[in-house]
C-alpha cells in the first residue's frame, strides 16, 4: 500500500502547536504517536514553513523518507535513537527562528539542509563511539581513515538512500545547483556534531564575530551626520545580524521524568 502522510490524531497535533516552545515535550510526542516522534515532527516543520512547495518536494516522499529514515534509528539504542533526532530537530527549530535566522540568513533551501541535517545526524547509530571504532579498527573507521567516522556514516547512508530509492528522493525537484548545494550544507552540518570539532568551530565563530563587531565600531566612530553608518549589528557588509538567540529554561518536570524514565539524564547534550 502507498505510504500516506502522517496525520497525527488530535493529542499529536495538540503537541505539535507547541513545537516553538522550549518546553515542547518530545516525550510526549514520541508516547503520542507511537513512536513516530521524528517523522511527525520532521514532517510537520516542513509542511508548516512551506518548504515542500518552495522546494517542488512531493508529499507522499516526504512521508516515505521520513518514515523510513526513523526506522534506520535503532530501537535498542539508549541514547543516539528516533527520539533524540526529534529532540535535536526541535532544539534546532526554536534556535533558528528565535534568533531570526530564517529572516536575516537562510533561505529555504538553507532551512531544509538545517532539518535535514538534524534528522539524520545520528542515523544508523551504532551505539559506539568514535573513539571506539578507531582503537578497534572498526569497518567504519577504516572506511573513513579514523575521521569522524559516525558522522561520515550517518551523512553518506542518509544520502546513499536518495540515491538508491527514488521514491525517496526529495531532492528531485531541484536543480543540479541547487541539489549540489543542499548536498553541500548537510554534509557540513552532519559533520560539525563531531564534538572534537566543537573548539575548532567555537574558535571560527568567536573570531568572525570579534571581527565584525571592531568592523562595526570602526565605522560608527569614523561616520558622519550625512552618511550614517551600519549599526554595531552589522557586518562589514552592512547586512544586518539576527540578535542573539534567547537563552534556554530548564525542561519541563514532565517531560525531564520521562527522559530519566526512558534511561537518559536531565542534561543529556543535544548531539
Amino acid at each position: 500500500s502507498r505510504a500516506q502522510p502522517p496525520f497525527p490524531p488530535s493529542q499529536v497535533e495538540r503537541l505539535l502547536a507547541g513545537c516553538n516552545s522550549w518546553q515542547f515535550d518530545t516525550w510526549g510526542l514520541h508516547e503520542a504517536s507511537g513512536g513516530h516522534a521524528l517523522s511527525a515532527l520532521g514532517f510537520f516543520l516542513v509542511q508548516r514553513e512551506g518548504l515542500v512547495e518552495r522546494l517542488r518536494m512531493e508529499p507522499l516522499t516526504l512521508a516515505r523518507l521520513l518514515r523510513t529514515l526513523e526506522s534506520g534509528y535503532r530501537v535498542n539504542n539508549p541514547y543516539h535513537n528516533s527520539a533524540h533526532a526529534a529532540d535535536v530537530l526541535h532544539t534546532l527549530h526554536v534556535l533558528l527562528h528565535g534568533a531570526r535566522l530564517t529572516e536575516h540568513y537562510l533561505d529555504s533551501l538553507g532551512l531544509m539542509a538545517a532539518y535535514f541535517a538534524a534528522i539524520i545526524h545520528d542515523y544508523g547509530h551504532p551505539g559506539l563511539t568514535n573513539d571506539f571504532l578507531v582503537a578497534s579498527s572498526h569497518p567504519l573507521a577504516l572506511r573513513y581513515n579514523d575521521r569522524s567516522p559516525l558522522e561520515s556514516h550517518h551523512a553518506a547512508a542518509a544520502f546513499s538512500l536518495l540515491a538508491e530509492r527514488p521514491d525517496l528522493d526529495i531532492t528531485s525537484g531541484l536543480s543540479r545547483s541547487e541539489r549540489a548545494a543542499f548536498r553541500k550544507q548537510v554534509i557540513e552540518l552532519v559533520l560539525a556534531t563531531d564534538m572534537k570539532q566543537h573548539f575548532a568551530i567555537l574558535n571560527h565563530f568567536n573570531t568572525v564575530h570579534h571581527l565584525s563587531a571592531n568592523t562595526a565600531n570602526n565605522n560608527n566612530s569614523g561616520g558622519s551626520e550625512i552618511s550614517p553608518q551600519p549599526s554595531a549589528a552589522a557586518n562589514s557588509t552592512g547586512r544586518q545580524q539576527p540578535p542573539t538567540a534567547p537563552q534556554s529554561s530548564q525542561p519541563p518536570p514532565r517531560a525531564q521524568q520521562r527522559h530519566q524514565q526512558h534511561g537518559g539524564t536531565s542534561a543529556q547534550p543535544a548531539r
